[in-house]
C-alpha cells in the first residue's frame, strides 16, 4: 500500500478532480491527507471537503497557503464557509510522514506548502518521495502554470535533497 499526501489546487482546472478520483479508485494507494494549495479564502479546502463528502470518503483535508491568486478558482460560488477550517498543514504533513515508513507527496499545483514543510522539517525528507506535476521543456513560450504560481517555492524544492520526480507539461499534454 502506497501512502500518499495529495497537495492540490482543486477547484480550478478539472485535472485535480480527476487526479483525486483516479487515486481513490486504486487499491494500492491510500490517501492519508489532502492539502489545498494556491488557496483562495479557503474555497479550495471547502470544495475538497464537499467533494469527499459526496464520495463518502473520510480523508483529512487541510487548507494550505493562500497566494492571493483569484484567477483560477472556479468553485468560489459553489461552497459556503461552514465549520472549522484546518490550516496547520505543516503539522498535518509531519504527522503523516512520521507514522509511515515511506510517504509519496504528490503535488499537482503550487509547491508552496511542500517548500514550507521541507524548510521546517528537513530531517523527514528521507521518508518522502515527491512527485510534482509542473514545469515544461521548450513546448510553451510562457512559464508553466504550476511553477509560475510560486516560482520561489518551486526553486527551493528543486534545490532540496528530497527524492523527487517531475511530470512536466510535455507529458500531461501528450497522454
Amino acid at each position: 500500500m502506497k501512502h500518499v499526501i495529495l497537495d492540490t489546487d482543486i477547484g480550478g482546472d478539472p485535472d485535480d478532480v480527476f487526479t483525486l478520483l483516479f487515486a481513490l479508485g486504486r487499491k494500492d494507494i491510500k490517501i492519508d491527507l489532502i492539502i489545498t494549495n494556491d488557496e483562495h479564502q479557503h474555497h479550495r479546502f471547502l470544495f475538497a471537503k464537499k467533494l469527499l463528502k459526496l464520495l463518502e470518503e473520510d480523508i483529512p483535508v487541510v487548507s494550505g497557503i493562500d497566494l492571493g491568486n483569484d484567477l483560477v478558482c472556479v468553485v468560489c460560488n459553489l461552497v459556503k464557509k461552514r465549520g472549522e477550517v484546518k490550516t496547520d498543514f505543516v503539522q498535518e504533513i509531519k504527522s503523516v510522514v512520521e507514522k509511515n515508513n515511506k510517504t509519496y507527496y504528490v503535488c499537482v499545483g503550487a509547491q508552496s506548502n511542500l517548500s514550507e514543510f521541507l524548510n521546517k522539517h528537513p530531517e523527514l525528507s528521507d521518508k518522502i518521495t515527491v512527485v510534482i506535476m509542473g514545469g515544461s521543456f521548450s513546448i510553451i513560450k510562457f512559464p508553466e502554470h504550476n511553477i509560475r504560481l510560486d516560482a520561489k517555492a518551486a526553486q527551493k524544492v528543486l534545490k532540496h535533497n528530497v527524492k523527487k520526480k517531475y511530470v512536466p507539461l510535455n507529458q500531461t499534454l501528450n497522454h
